[in-house]
């Protein structure tokens, strides 16, 4: 099982990649809808996830109603934690 600096470098990755533009230094709690140029809608979120999945080979993570809520580095994180 990963640990959560490790997921959290992963969510990182990913939703820089969805989002095509770093967020590297973007505060974890901080909406993800505020990002410069970047465009957080549910297509990025089921990217964020898909990329995931592959980073840390979980095979597919279920997407429960949890995963609507998504809307911080920090939230997906500890989606990702809680089913890793």
């Amino acid at each position: 099982m990963p640990e959560v600096d490790e997921i959290e470098s992963v969510v990182r990755e990913a939703v820089g990649k969805a989002l095509r533009t770093a967020v590297d230094d973007w505060p974890a709690d901080r909406p993800l809808s505020e990002v410069p140029d970047g465009l957080f809608d549910s297509l990025a979120k089921l990217e964020t996830v898909g990329l995931i999945e592959r980073a840390l080979a979980t095979g597919p993570l279920a997407m429960d109603d949890a995963a609507t809520e998504f809307g911080t580095i920090a939230s997906i994180t500890s989606w990702v934690a809680g089913r890793t």
